[in-house]
């Protein structure tokens, strides 16, 4: 026993020494209590179901330990995910605990703030709606457009039932016809509609720009 205490006896008189310091800077450090935003995300929930309402766009975690590293959570800015993993349509109520949320030995969670969310799952609706160009731009001098087509001219939008009642098309990006004197194709990127938890398939599509002579 008092031989295995003796083997690198130096090493380990050091490295409790380092030990003893380093506690002894967290302990005299000086102590922060913050409250830090952390976004709450979603996932995993089956491709025939959509989360119906807003997920609470984040939580306040309340952390106290030194103030260095507290801070360092802060910036680092930590995210809270939601597995929705194998559930069915109805609601579903989740604790927001942090035990996903990677900390810093000595820093503890003082609150989460909500501690708890509900989440409703409902059926994905799915329906055509045809592509709409957004133009920029004019052709060259003595040329005109005659037409922008889309392969394919209609594309799957997917989402809440009431997110698609009203929606009959879907615009493109800006298509730069500018300067052109004949005809060409591009592939665009078509717009997800703003405010609204909408899929679009395919995402891509190919604009036929037709350029014809001026009438004169």
């Amino acid at each position: 026993m008092l031989e295995r205490l003796r083997n690198n006896w130096q090493l380990k008189l050091l490295a409790l020494f380092f030990s003893v310091m380093l506690w002894l800077i967290v302990v005299g450090v000086e102590k922060a209590e913050i409250t830090v935003k952390v976004p709450v995300e979603v996932f995993g929930q089956s491709p025939n179901l959509v989360v119906d309402g807003e997920v609470a766009p984040e939580l306040d975690l309340r952390l106290y330990g030194p103030r260095t590293l507290v801070r360092g959570v802060a910036e680092r800015r930590p995210v809270k995910q939601v597995n929705l993993k194998g559930l069915a349509a109805g609601e579903h109520v989740f604790r927001l605990g942090v035990e996903d949320i990677s900390l810093p030995p000595w820093v503890s969670v003082v609150r989460v703030s909500p501690s708890e969310i509900r989440l409703k799952l409902v059926e994905r609706f799915s329906r055509q709606v045809r592509v709409s160009p957004v133009i920029k731009g004019q052709p060259a001098d003595g040329f005109e457009l005659e037409a922008v087509t889309f392969d394919p001219p209609m594309v799957t939008v997917s989402g809440l039932q009431k997110d698609l009642a009203e929606l009959d098309w879907i615009w493109s990006e800006q298509i730069s016809v500018s300067g052109l004197s004949q005809s060409t194709e591009k592939l665009v990127e078509l717009r997800r509609p703003a405010g609204r938890s909408v899929l679009v398939s395919p995402t891509t599509v190919k604009a036929i720009i037709s350029i014809k002579a001026a009438s004169i």
